[in-house]
């Protein structure tokens, strides 16, 4: 009897643990790419999410209600925010008013701000600040060297955003990390956080949630090891936990 107790006692405990965790929306809907929003979805778990994959459209209210976190993975940023239309971005932009979180990674940045890229599409807008695309070649997927939070970091980047903060005077956007440039000095925006409404924004127009997988799969060698640790802080600090 003690031994049945004991065990329903701990099954108990389990189910609450695992009730427990802060739930993560990942969009995986068009323009999102499959590398992305996998390493996006294993980040989030390691981070201590539980973790639901959506579309952007067919998330319901009582499912933003449950959430903590909003992730929107790399991709085609235009391609997703054309398929969520204003309804959908709105969503968005009202679970992060309400209190919600937002960490976007590449087309995640992009999507972040007024306008997506220089495309003249609408973005969500809870992030101050214009996005631009990084390295105009638009190559394949390479390591960059970035300094986050005064630490270099080499990090995946395929095609993502720098982040024009110069003529943002709130007091609660964060620069976080910057690119090196062709001299090695670091100038344009890689990483920025920022407070819109009750919610936290965490964006930057790299990979730091790469997998190794995604690493060997283009032959890129990481010199100093995973960065999922990066994503993992962005993604808590952004829920709150």
């Amino acid at each position: 009897m003690k031994k049945a107790f004991l065990a329903l006692s701990l099954l108990f405990v389990s189910t609450l643990a695992m009730a427990a965790k802060p739930l993560a929306l990942v969009y995986v809907g068009p323009g999102s790419c499959f590398v992305c929003w996998t390493s996006a979805a294993i980040t989030a778990k390691k981070a201590g999410f539980e973790v639901k994959l959506v579309n952007g459209k067919n998330t319901s209210s009582t499912l933003f209600e449950q959430a903590n976190l909003w992730v929107q993975p790399g991709g085609n940023s235009r391609a997703a925010a054309k398929f969520m239309g204003e309804e959908g971005l709105s969503k968005i932009r009202n679970f992060v008013a309400n209190g919600g979180g937002y960490t976007g990674f590449c087309a995640g940045g992009f999507l972040s701000t007024q306008e997506v890229g220089t495309s003249g599409m609408k973005g969500l807008g809870i992030l101050p600040g214009t996005t631009k695309l990084h390295d105009q070649r638009d190559g394949p997927a390479e390591m960059l060297s970035i300094h986050w939070n005064d630490r270099q970091r080499s990090i995946l980047y395929h095609g993502g955003p720098h982040f024009n903060l110069s003529n943002v005077t709130d007091p609660n956007v964060h620069v976080i990390a910057t690119y090196d440039n062709d001299f090695g000095q670091n100038t344009n925006v890689a990483a920025a956080t920022a407070l819109y409404g009750k919610g936290r924004v965490a964006v930057n127009g790299f990979h730091s949630e790469a997998t190794r997988f995604w690493k060997i799969k283009n032959r890129l060698k990481d010199a100093d090891g995973s960065d999922q640790d990066l994503a993992a802080s962005f993604m808590r600090w952004a829920a709150k936990i």
